[in-house]
């Protein structure tokens, strides 16, 4: 697919349809194989890609025969149900390519509110909060769906697409979105639903509605639900409960619990009610006293303890989830030592929630013997994963905990084929990297980078190329560095490809910053191969180091380079460049190009010519030509141009003339004598060796100008002479 992508960017031969079509099918099997098959948006604009690729050869295909097939060309049902199965990581492709199937879909049969197509595009839809095009997709698939019999897997099918429909009104505070959803469903008494009633107490209770609140609540506690339902009540509870804790509404809160509490209710509701209980008294032993009175409430059920509601490890982790959010972690220790009195031990996810509240408090020895702890336990959920990964990342940065403890937290992560965290995989890379352990990085970003998203990518990209760019970097390893972002993120843009150049240049490195600048010339994308700035940083950067056999091959590139449009802007760099390696000639005749093209020179071009006049041998003439020129032509000058053309004269030794010009500007009030023109006159002396003249001529005929020179200061120059610190800098 990444192929197909590539050839049709460089407009080269296509591959065939049918090999396109193994490498989706390929793909979307290898993903439904794996304990996580969620699709990062990267790939799905590779799939979304390679559809448009199939569905328009087959497109063709059927214009030239008749009798061409007439199901659709592509499987939609085995992407659609990955769309499906994913989590909330929805992105802009991920909605493209559940439109895609579902309009390709409808093209060849009827699309029914149950089929996947449909449901997958209602899922991207509401993960991208457009639930206005989620319900119209409902809306549509309702004509050709007949009512399914209640309690019945189908009915549960729809309650729960239309459920998420309310969802993502919910997030965008759309009350009329969600009382319109609701009436879309009356069909099938979509308003009595469990997944109703939920949706409409969470909404209420983040819109502070304690009216619509209450009666959603008591809906919801009068449901006729079996014991399993009866668990999906917990969620909806504890966000009215924190509503009535925030707002203060401690009677509403009360009412809310007794109405759960009419029927003894399931083990997850009972443990929102003793959350609540714990937020009311701020007390460890007030929650002991609460879940006796939780054992009591058993008396009169079946002796068989798996139906009886009594205190266990959920009931502590929700507990200590509580004295987390209220950033407690002496209190979540207690709670933990409590239920240990208790004989509840605490199990993998009271555990992860102790690495969490450590870390939350920098303790990170504390986490890593939480995490020690935790191996003992089943694992086989992943529930740690997020865990661990922070763990990871903070003995990388911690700087006390030696390589060997923070391997073995990676190898455990490794062996358990656990998900390494983009964040985590930034911190080991960088670690690698600082003991230039380059093979190790490579297998890292091969074995975990490809699955996340751009975001992602992007991020792990950005923290690799900081390496390069740090100063204290060697040479050696911004080598290493850059040469995996070229390998394993092709995506990498212009602008980090730039700043990589620019870091080859500043290490005195041209041969690399030229590979650098190769490399991206090379490219088959628009957005990596060279543009007008980059040319610009890349002649500015060999002028730096005055490398002139680098800005000669930069120069000849731009030359034969028909992707960019020659600026008088890049121009002048070259000409600052060309100077700075002291070959003034070839600057000059950037000058002469500058003067006969259509652009024509800016003020600034006209700056650096004078520049280059006084750092190039008998340029004087050329300089007297230009001010000849400019004069002729009535140009405005202002004072930097004065200064540039006087400096100009004085670097090629003419300095009577140079003082007669401006003594005869400075009677007609053409010119001010100010620290910039006075300074640029003796600083371009030095060059001829004529900077005490300048200074005796000024210091006796304009003394106060000349004084308020040397409030500036001297200080060492570029030709090893004191020199005064006016600034001189020009732009291209």
């Amino acid at each position: 697919m990444m192929d197909l992508v590539k050839r049709q960017r460089m407009q080269a031969r296509l591959p065939e349809v049918q090999a396109v079509q193994e490498a989706v099918k390929a793909y979307l099997k290898s993903r439904t194989s794996k304990s996580s098959n969620r699709i990062p948006d990267t790939q799905a604009l590779l799939l979304l890609q390679s559809y448009e690729y199939i569905l328009g050869q087959n497109s063709d295909a059927a214009e030239a025969d008749a009798d061409a097939q007439k199901s659709a060309p592509i499987d939609t049902e085995l992407c659609s149900a990955a769309l499906w199965s994913m989590s909330n990581e929805v992105a802009p492709a991920h909605l493209k390519l559940a439109r895609l199937l579902y309009n390709t879909k409808r093209q060849y049969a009827p699309v029914t509110m149950l089929s996947i197509e449909l449901r997958a595009l209602v899922r991207m839809a509401c993960g991208l909060d457009k639930a206005a095009e989620a319900l119209h997709v409902l809306e549509e698939g309702r004509r050709h769906t007949e009512l399914p019999p209640p309690q019945t897997k189908d009915r549960t099918l729809l309650a729960y697409a239309y459920g998420l429909v309310l969802e993502a009104y919910s997030r965008k505070s759309d009350k009329s979105g969600l009382l319109k959803t609701l009436n879309a469903g009356k069909w099938f008494d979509f308003d009595a639903t469990t997944e109703a009633a939920i949706s409409m107490v969470i909404f209420y209770s983040n819109h502070e509605d304690p009216a619509n609140l209450e009666k959603w609540v008591m809906r919801l506690s009068s449901s006729k639900s079996d014991e399993q339902d009866q668990s999906v009540f917990a969620e909806p509870l504890r966000a009215a409960l924190d509503y009535c804790w925030r707002s203060k509404r401690l009677d509403l809160g009360h009412g809310f619990v007794r109405a759960m509490m009419t029927s003894n209710p399931c083990k997850p509701v009972w443990d929102e009610i003793l959350v609540w209980g714990f937020l009311l008294q701020k007390s460890v032993d007030e929650v002991n006293r609460m879940m006796n009175v939780m054992v009591q409430s058993n008396k009169g059920l079946a002796k068989d303890r798996s139906q009886r509601r009594l205190p266990d490890t959920s009931t502590i982790n929700r507990l200590v989830e509580t004295a987390i959010a209220d950033k407690d972690p002496y209190v979540a220790e207690r709670l933990i030592a409590t239920g240990k009195e208790r004989g509840i031990e605490p199990d993998a996810r009271t555990l992860t929630l102790q690495m969490q509240y450590r870390l939350d408090v920098k303790d990170v020895d504390g986490a890593l013997i939480a995490y020690k702890h935790l191996q003992s336990k089943d694992l086989s959920s992943n529930d740690d994963v997020p865990a661990v990964n922070r763990l990871l990342v903070a003995l990388c940065t911690s700087g006390r905990h030696d390589f060997d403890t923070i391997m073995n937290v990676a190898a455990d992560l490794s062996d358990r084929r656990a998900i390494f965290e983009p964040s985590t995989v930034q911190t080991l890379a960088v670690l690698h990297l600082e003991r230039d352990e380059v093979q190790d990085v490579q297998d890292l970003i091969r074995t975990h980078a490809h699955g996340y998203s751009s975001a992602d990518r992007a991020d792990l990209r950005t923290a690799i190329k900081d390496f390069c760019l740090k100063k204290t970097t060697p040479v050696a390893s911004l080598w290493d560095a850059y040469h995996i972002l070229r390998q394993d993120f092709d995506e990498m843009p212009r602008e980090d490809r730039t700043q990589i150049m620019q870091a080859c240049f500043d290490r005195n490195r041209a041969d690399m910053a030229l590979h650098v600048f190769s490399h991206m010339r090379a490219h088959s994308r628009d957005d990596t191969i060279p543009d007008a700035d980059t040319y610009l940083a890349a002649f500015l950067g060999a002028g730096q180091i005055k490398d002139g056999k680098c800005l000669r091959a930069l120069h000849n590139q731009m030359k034969i380079d028909t992707t960019v449009n020659v600026t008088t802007r890049m121009l002048n760099g070259l000409m600052i460049a060309y100077t700075d390696c002291q070959q003034g000639e070839e600057a000059l005749d950037i000058w002469d190009d500058i003067s006969a093209s259509q652009e024509g020179p800016t003020y600034n071009s006209i700056q650096i010519a004078f520049r280059v006049c006084e750092k190039t041998s008998f340029a004087d003439v050329k300089a007297q030509e230009i001010w000849s020129r400019l004069r002729r032509n009535g140009v405005e000058v202002d004072q930097s141009l004065w200064a540039a053309y006087i400096a100009a004269l004085v670097g090629n030794g003419d300095v009577n003339n140079a003082v007669t010009t401006l003594e005869q500007a400075y009677q007609k009030d053409e010119v001010e004598l100010d620290p910039l023109m006075l300074g640029s006159l003796y600083n371009a002396a030095i060059l001829s060796h004529k900077h005490p003249l300048v200074a005796m001529w000024a210091s006796k005929e304009h003394s106060e100008a000349w004084a308020k020179l040397q409030e500036v200061g001297l200080a060492f120059g570029e030709y090893r002479f004191k020199s005064y610190q006016v600034d001189r800098s020009v732009k291209p």
